[in-house]
């Protein structure tokens, strides 16, 4: 079984993903020009939908153990304020979003990745 910590690093990532890559389906009216939300805060409320959901879950599917949380925290970067170091790699700008397990912290691109993904 995956540790839970993968699985809502998974989790996260395929919401990521989703924040606009899936196309809407071809019978469906295009939808209303509308505000795209700050990146921070899309992503933000996805990792508490995701905490929410695996705190409910989780006990049920393992024995009864309860869910822990992301203990490291969530990291918005950019190029001039980089991820933290992960496993005694130094945090670089990648455009992409990640786990790093011996930081347990989830870290992600907020200056194009989330932009991207909203645009689309």
């Amino acid at each position: 079984m995956p540790s839970r910590r993968t699985v809502v690093a998974g989790v996260v990532l395929v919401i990521l993903a989703g924040c606009g890559l899936a196309p809407a389906p071809e019978n469906e009216a295009a939808p209303t020009t509308r505000a795209a939300a700050p990146p921070g805060d899309v992503v933000t409320k996805s990792l508490k939908d995701v905490e929410r959901f695996w705190g409910q879950k989780f006990p049920g599917l393992a024995g009864g153990k309860a869910f822990q949380a992301v203990r490291g925290g969530y990291h918005p970067y950019t190029e001039r304020k980089p991820p933290p170091d992960c496993g005694g790699e130094q945090g670089v700008y990648q455009p992409n979003a990640f786990y790093c397990p011996s930081g347990d912290f989830i870290a992600w691109d907020a200056q194009s990745l989330i932009p991207q993904l909203q645009k689309a």
